[in-house]
């Protein structure tokens, strides 16, 4: 099964529970069509419903490019670990935003803002990555902790030194 929320899904679950986005996705690709611009589902963290990697391949095999992803790295990197740099290579040419943010981990297991480059996220190689996608069409450096302007200001002082 896979778990989602942290509720195991059976393959009919999975189903009939992403059958409830097809209508929602057909109408998103109709305005994507009418206005000439894509659609980017933002990722958040693998207990939000299309926070990782498997549900958003199965929600892409079942649309057009024109729907994607903004893929925010911190919650990536929360779903189980996994690796921004692999979404990229993943979703390639479905990526069309990525939100620069990272996160540390308390010794309770909860997550924590952390400066971009400061925390887990392998910041050179997501950087290095970044470059070679020329079509993604929005960056943003994100932090939701204490002391966010300063914490924002150094994070982009990190990617500015790296990129």
């Amino acid at each position: 099964p896979i778990r989602n929320a942290g509720i195991a899904l059976t393959e009919a679950s999975l189903q009939e529970y992403l059958d409830s986005v097809g209508m929602a996705t057909v109408s998103i690709e109709k305005l994507t069509e009418e206005y000439g611009i894509p659609a980017a589902i933002h990722n958040h963290g693998g207990y939000n419903w299309m926070g990782n990697s498997t549900i958003l391949k199965y929600i892409f095999s079942k649309c057009s490019k024109r729907i994607g992803l903004c893929l925010d790295t911190a919650w990536c990197i929360h779903t189980e670990k996994e690796n921004p740099v692999q979404w990229m290579e993943l979703f390639g040419d479905r990526m069309y935003g990525i939100h620069f943010k990272d996160f540390t981990w308390s010794r309770n297991g909860k997550h924590v803002d952390s400066i971009v480059g400061e925390g887990a996220l392998d910041l050179p190689a997501t950087l290095n990555k970044f470059k070679e996608m020329e079509h993604i069409i929005s960056a943003v450096v994100e932090y939701e902790g204490p002391d966010a302007v300063e914490c924002t200001k150094k994070s982009i002082e990190n990617i500015r030194q790296l990129y």
